[in-house]
This record gives structure tokens, sequence and C-alpha cells, in this order.
């Protein structure tokens, strides 16, 4: 079986914009240029979404010798990338604690009194390795813990069709923050969850299915305006559908870049053709009513 590459996104700061791409490189990093940069708090802990719904209208994009922050209402910053050997800190993102780079007093001003609370950015250079559990030398950067996420449309039309039973309008892909959004004809909802692996022939490389993706508050957060559902949708319907055995919510799945014995890296185009390797069922509480 095949799929089709129907979108794919990048998100240079972690919870922040996504950044529509008609290629994305994975290399020893992971996903190149994917959340190296992430917002911290006081105690150089990880913030998102889960505790500022507003930076999910904070857009971040990559421009000469470093990033351009800009707000919904065009308000932006521009921010030079750390040094080479410039000095780091140690910074938390879940049980994780690597070294990263601050940016500069004049960006985190600026974040601060958008999102209204005391926050600097930092970056993660190359020397700074934060590797995948349970993948030995793969890397990851500033994601929660896997270099990519993968939706279906097939999956999505599942959930927006049981939202429409409750007479709930439907949801765009935005509220999983993907990075590939893949499609074929016949495609069964939430089929994804039992796919060992995608192999990409032109790009030369093998995507592991790490593991079904659990969701969180964040997906109940419109990503074009920073509020959040009242009534804690989608994420309040797929619990109902879509759990495993530890009562965790689902959608999508994590996976773990592997390339070729000559190659270091790989490129994923718009429109190429995923062939799909099939596994062991997922350990997954599924209704394809």
């Amino acid at each position: 079986m095949q799929v089709e590459v129907v979108g794919l996104y990048r998100y240079p700061v972690k919870s922040l914009g996504a950044v529509a791409e008609k290629s994305l490189t994975l290399d020893v990093t992971g996903l190149r240029d994917d959340r190296r940069w992430m917002v911290v708090d006081d105690r150089n802990r990880f913030l998102t979404q889960r505790q500022r719904p507003g930076m999910a209208t904070l857009c971040a994009r990559q421009v000469a010798g470093g990033l351009e922050l800009t707000t919904e209402a065009g308000d932006a910053i521009k921010v030079a990338a750390p040094a080479r050997r410039a000095a780091s800190i140690e910074v938390q993102i879940w049980g994780d604690n690597c070294a990263a780079q601050p940016a500069g007093e004049e960006v985190n001003q600026w974040l601060s009194d958008y999102l209204q609370r005391s926050c600097r950015l930092v970056y993660l250079p190359l020397e700074s390795q934060r590797t995948v559990a349970g993948f030995g030398g793969n890397r990851v950067g500033f994601a929660d813990g896997y270099p990519l996420l993968l939706t279906s449309r097939a999956s999505l039309a599942e959930l927006n069709q049981r939202l429409a039973r409750k007479g709930i309008d439907p949801v765009p892909m935005a509220r999983f923050r993907p990075n590939i959004v893949v499609d074929a004809l016949e495609l069964r909802a939430f089929a994804e969850d039992y796919w060992s692996s995608l192999i990409s022939g032109q790009a030369g490389a093998k995507l592991l299915n790490a593991k079904p993706c659990g969701r969180c508050m964040v997906i109940t957060t419109d990503q074009s305006n920073g509020e959040r559902h009242p009534a804690r949708e989608p994420l309040a319907t797929l619990s109902e559908f879509r759990t495993d055995e530890e009562g965790e919510v689902l959608f999508g799945i994590n996976l773990v870049p592997q390339f070729s014995p000559s190659a270091d890296q790989a490129v994923i185009h718009l429109n190429d053709r995923l062939d799909i390797e099939p596994g062991a069922p997922a350990s997954v509480g599924v209704a394809h009513a």
C-alpha cells in the first residue's frame, strides 16, 4: 500500500505557529530546523501552549542569521542566532536536561510582554545532543520526544464526523500540529496505528513508527487565535474512542527516521509516495464505528 504526502509542516520554535513547507530535510538532528528554539520560564523549564495557549498566535520564520517572530497583529522582532561558542545554560523539557544558548534580552522582554509572563528564548546548538528514548543514537530537537509526527486525512475525517453528530464544528488538521500529513484512496481512519514504518524510495529513508501520539489540552486550542474550546473539544470526543490501556488519548503516530547505509540525510517532498510496511497492532482501544 502507498500513501501520498499531502502536507508538510515545520515548527522553528516549540509551541509557536506552523510553517507550511514543500519539503522537509531529515538528518542527524531528526528533522532539520524543527523546534531548535524553545521558550522557557524563569527556572529554565519549557513553556508551551499547555500553559500559554496564546503562543499559537506567534509565528516564527527563519531569516538570514536567525529568526523573525511575528504576532497576529503584525508586530515583529528579529532574533540573531547565538554564536557557535556562545555561553549556554541548562534547560528542562519533560524529564530531560540539556544545554541551550540564550537568545538575548531584547527578544526576552518582547516575548514576556506578549505572553504576559516572564520568559526567555533559547536555542539548541548542534553540540547539545538530546536523544530519542529507545532509539539509540537518534536525536531530536525540542519536540516532546520524537522527531516527526504523522497524521492522516482519513483519521481527521472520522473525528469530524463524530463531532458533527454531536453538533460540534469540525476541526482543522492544524489542531494536531503534525509534520507530515498523508492521504490515499480507501485509507481507513487510524490505519496509521498499525504501520511499522513508511518507506520513501525517492528519499532513501525509512520512517519507523515509534508509538501512537498521546494528546493533551493543546488540541483544544484554536491555532489561529489561541482560544481554547470551552467543552475541551476535540479532546473530549477522542477520549470516547481513542485511548490506550493507560487511558491516554491518541491521534497520529510518532516517527523516527532511518537512512540508507550510504546516506546521512533524506528529503521528503509534497506529493511523494510512501510505501507502508504493516506491523503488529499497537496497544490501542479503537472503535471504527
